[in-house]
C-alpha cells in the first residue's frame, strides 16, 4: 500500500485544528411545568420518559423538550387546554391506582413460604394440586376467620396456591432436591447405582435408579432419578438411559464402584 505524507502550508500546528466534538449521549429530565400540558413521567430517574395523562402514550426520552410535548398536546388534547388542575387530578389518581396495584401484586417473604409449604403437603400426600385452591385454601380461611375475624382471613387469601402455582412450586422444589443430591455425589469419592424397573398405571415401563454415596464418612443411600425406558427394556437401553444421565449429572464414570445387595447394578 502507498504510503501518503501530508505536508503543512502554513504555520497552524496540528493540536490548533479544530476537532468534530462527538456527539453526547445526554439524558433530558423532566420539570415539573410538563404537567400543565398533560405530561408526567415514568421510568429509571436518570432516564425519564414522558407519559401523556390523557391518553396514556409513551414517550422517548429525546421526545422530553417543551416544544414536542406541546405538539402532541395540541394534536390531540387542544380542548382540555387551560385545566391545569384537571391533569393535577389525573396524576393524583394515576398514582393511587398504581399504589394499590402494587400493594395487590406484591407477594410478601412470608407468604411465597406459606405456598412452597402447601405445595410440599401436597406433593407428600400425593393429591392434585388443585386441592389447595379448592380444599385447604377454604379451610384454613373458615378456621382464621373464626379464631381471629376477617383480617386474619384477608392475609391467607394473599397466598398464591392455584393449580399452576403448585405445580410450579413442586417442580421448584424438585429441581432444588435434584441438585443438592447430585452435588452431594460429586463430592464422594465413590458412589455405586442400584436399578430397579416398575410399570406405571398406564403400563409404561419405568427406571428407577438409586445411588449410594460416601458422605460425612457415612453411607448414604439417595433416590437419584427416574426415567421412561422405550419399548424394549435390553440391558443396552438401560445402560444407554443411565449413561445419558450420569453424563447429564457431570459424574464420571470411574467412581462408579461395587455392587449394592439387590436390584440390578451398574459398576465398572
Amino acid at each position: 500500500m502507498d504510503a501518503f505524507i501530508i505536508r503543512s502550508t502554513d504555520s497552524t500546528s496540528v493540536s490548533e485544528i479544530p476537532k468534530k466534538k462527538a456527539k453526547l449521549n445526554i439524558r433530558r429530565q423532566y420539570h415539573e411545568d410538563y404537567l400543565n400540558i398533560g405530561f408526567s413521567w415514568s421510568g429509571n430517574v436518570d432516564d425519564p420518559r414522558p407519559g401523556c395523562l390523557v391518553c396514556g402514550e409513551k414517550l422517548s426520552n429525546e421526545s422530553m423538550v417543551p416544544s414536542k410535548l406541546k405538539r402532541h398536546f395540541s394534536t390531540k388534547h387542544s380542548h382540555l387546554a387551560d385545566k391545569d388542575s384537571y391533569f393535577q387530578c389525573l396524576l393524583e389518581s394515576e398514582t393511587r391506582q398504581s399504589k394499590k396495584m402494587t400493594k395487590m401484586v406484591t407477594i410478601s417473604d412470608k407468604t411465597q413460604e406459606a405456598s412452597y409449604l402447601v405445595a410440599e403437603l401436597v406433593a407428600k400426600q400425593m393429591k392434585p394440586h388443585t386441592i389447595a385452591e379448592k380444599l385447604i385454601l377454604p379451610a384454613c380461611c373458615e378456621i382464621l376467620k373464626a379464631l381471629f375475624g376477617e383480617e386474619a382471613e384477608k392475609e391467607v387469601l394473599k397466598i398464591p396456591i392455584s393449580d399452576n402455582t403448585i405445580s410450579r412450586r413442586i417442580e421448584h422444589m424438585s429441581e432444588d432436591i435434584e441438585e443438592q443430591v447430585l452435588q452431594q455425589s460429586r463430592d464422594s469419592p465413590f458412589f455405586s447405582l442400584q436399578l430397579d424397573e416398575s410399570t406405571d398405571m398406564s403400563g409404561q415401563a419405568q427406571l428407577l435408579v438409586f445411588i449410594r454415596i460416601v458422605a460425612n464418612e457415612d453411607i448414604v443411600e439417595n433416590f437419584l432419578c427416574c426415567k421412561t425406558l422405550p419399548e424394549t427394556t435390553k440391558g443396552e437401553d438401560i445402560f444407554g438411559i443411565v449413561d445419558h444421565y450420569i453424563k447429564f449429572a457431570n459424574l464420571p464414570w470411574d467412581k462408579c464402584i461395587g455392587r449394592s445387595p439387590c436390584g440390578k447394578n451398574v459398576g465398572r
